[in-house]
């Protein structure tokens, strides 16, 4: 990401990052998501693993964010509280779930488009 980063600032650009949401974030789950989660879980050494790389991820990319440049938002949980189902496996979600996803960014787009737009008229 730093090297992303990097280039983005050598070209004057912006850039967004958004940590996607992930099944193993949501809570609750439903009991379709359950057995999704059971069943995604088999390759990875546990649900505690990935939980933390997503915690050191959250923590890293927070730190990236300048809200100048680099913007971070964390999506990773905002399933929280839904009652249907919205994940399809562990990283992919439904139609509904990228309405939601979709509701979050927009506003976040609009507000780093807006700010960049009014620094470089500035400059």
């Amino acid at each position: 990401m730093q090297a992303v980063i990097s280039i983005a600032r050598d070209h004057n650009a912006s850039i967004l990052i958004a940590l996607q949401p992930a099944l193993f974030e949501r809570q609750p789950l439903s009991n379709v998501e359950r057995q999704l989660l059971w069943a995604s879980l088999a390759p990875h050494e546990s649900q505690q693993a990935l939980e933390e790389s997503y915690a050191a991820m959250r923590s890293g990319l927070s730190q990236m964010a300048d809200n100048k440049t680099v913007f971070f938002v964390d999506c990773s949980r905002i399933f929280d509280g839904e009652t249907s189902t919205t994940f399809t496996d562990m990283w992919h979600f439904s139609d509904f779930g990228h309405e939601k996803l979709a509701e979050v960014l927009a506003p976040q787009i609009r507000k780093a488009l807006d700010l960049r737009s009014s620094t470089t008229l500035a400059q």
